[in-house]
């Protein structure tokens, strides 16, 4: 886990959607140590805009794969497939990091990702927030 390759994407709550890191390049949009994104003016650094975390929120790579071998983001939903006492469940969970490592949170209940036997992202917190809704 600590060898991982260390990229972000973001998401823009202006455009309510996830911006992929290639694009946040493009944009010359660097993140800055306290979290906050700097847009770095080409030709005067006094024209540099900061953006706070609740107008575009960094969203790390875990370093994982899911089951389709798409990259895994802290704050991607992920369905689970998870072996109980009698049988097979799904659920539904946010992925994020902790100095533990990476969780799958469910509600109050956060579990290593590790403690799955496999995990799909189907979504984000942000722009998907009803994918965690329980039926």
């Amino acid at each position: 886990m600590s060898n991982r390759e260390i990229k972000f994407k973001a998401w823009h709550s202006g455009l309510k959607r996830i911006v992929p890191c290639l694009e946040l390049t493009d944009d010359q949009l660097s993140l800055l140590a306290n979290g906050k994104f700097a847009n770095v003016h080409p030709t005067a650094t006094r024209l540099t805009d900061i953006y706070d975390r609740d107008h575009i929120t960094p969203l790390q790579f875990t370093g994982l794969h899911d089951e389709m071998g798409d990259e895994v983001y802290e704050d991607d939903i992920v369905e689970c497939l998870y072996d109980g006492l009698f049988e097979q469940c799904v659920k539904r969970g946010v992925v994020r990091i902790t100095p533990s490592g990476v969780m799958f949170e469910f509600g109050s209940v956060s579990v290593m990702y590790e403690e799955f036997e496999s995990f799909t992202v189907i979504g984000n917190f942000h722009s998907d927030p009803a994918l965690l809704e329980t039926e």
